[in-house]
């Protein structure tokens, strides 16, 4: 882990811990402890998160090249849980995609080229998803201090990710590779800049099929709406009513901000900080928006774990068959 990964999931775990301590240990546990098995029935939302999340990844590839459903459906969740229980701050988890669908037979230019343009996809989703729920707090009765700031925070993540797709056209792989060859002699002589350019060539051809991208844009919003079942759900559970419009709201704020702090290990701290500022400005109190928080941290674990023991299992055989391979090369 780099130093300010490490930082950043030290901050993120400090910063819940003080939001915990800030409302009432006693308070946030009493609350949380109301939920019980409950916290099962949020899972079936995240169950329909990941299906349609894997059609939004399917439709980026180009017509006939994109992987089967249950293949593309495996590496999302494996991809997901890695960013949810590892401090890989979202990036190993796309890695983690990427490597699912080599081993299960696809080129890995393919494969990567895919993974970086659905990490696009998700980011322009999540300005959208972001907007909806400025737009539903336009509805309440605060001033528009919170409304600047939002969206102020959103259009800078949307200039960097306009910046992004920016990069990606001109080749930013290359760019980087080049940049590496000529400080490591290694990196040109494995032949990594003609693999860079590779990639380039095609991230630009899934960029050049408009209709596919927005498709999959608007599929991946649609995959982030199913998820706020599981807020509302958590709430009722709890004895507190919140109208579906809350819910949204919190949901996608939340979602929205946690996005833009990628860098921080699965979004701590910054999650429960704005289910506690969005609630709050929504009028709901902050010991109930925290704990529905924290919900949904529990939900992520309990969906997350199976997944890397399946990863483990699948990366196992890898290894095991590569071995075999090998002793029977040195054999012969």
């Amino acid at each position: 882990m780099s130093r300010l990964t490490v930082a950043a999931l030290i901050f993120g775990l400090g910063a819940v811990v003080a939001l915990v301590a800030w409302l009432g240990f006693g308070t946030v546990v009493v609350a949380f402890a109301e939920l019980g098995w409950g916290i099962l029935l949020m899972v079936p939302f995240y169950a329909l998160f990941l299906l349609v999340s894997t059609a939004s990844w399917r439709m980026i590839f180009v017509s006939g090249q994109a992987p089967n459903f249950g293949t593309a459906l495996l590496g999302l969740w494996i991809g997901t849980s890695v960013n949810v229980l590892l401090p890989v701050a979202t990036i190993g988890g796309e890695f983690a995609k990427a490597r699912i669908l080599t081993r299960y037979g696809m080129v890995g230019i393919d494969a990567g080229g895919s993974v970086v343009v659905d990490t696009t996809v998700q980011a322009l989703s999540l300005v959208l998803w972001g907007l909806i729920g400025i737009g539903i707090l336009l509805g309440t009765s605060v001033g528009t201090a919170p409304y600047v700031a939002l969206l102020a925070s959103l259009l800078m993540f949307g200039l960097a990710m306009a910046a992004l797709i920016g990069m990606q056209l001109v080749g930013m792989f290359a760019f980087l590779a080049r940049v590496s060859s000529r400080l490591s002699s290694v990196m040109s002589i494995h032949g990594v800049p003609q693999v860079a350019a590779n990639l380039d060539a095609n991230i630009r051809t899934l960029y050049r099929q408009p209709w596919r991208i927005a498709g999959a844009t608007g599929m991946r919003l649609l995959a982030r709406i199913s998820m706020v079942g599981e807020v509302w759900i958590a709430a009722a559970l709890m004895g507190y009513g919140i109208t579906v419009w809350d819910a949204i709201m919190l949901k996608s704020l939340s979602m929205a901000l946690r996005g833009a702090a990628f860098f921080v290990p699965a979004g701590l701290g910054i999650q429960e900080g704005a289910f506690i500022l969005v609630g709050t400005l929504a009028g709901l109190p902050p010991e109930l928006t925290l704990t529905l928080s924290l919900a949904t941290r529990a939900r992520e674990i309990i969906s997350s774990i199976p997944a890397l023991f399946v990863w483990r299992k699948i990366e196992g055989t890898a290894l095991a068959t590569l071995l075999l391979h090998r002793d029977k090369v040195s054999d012969t």
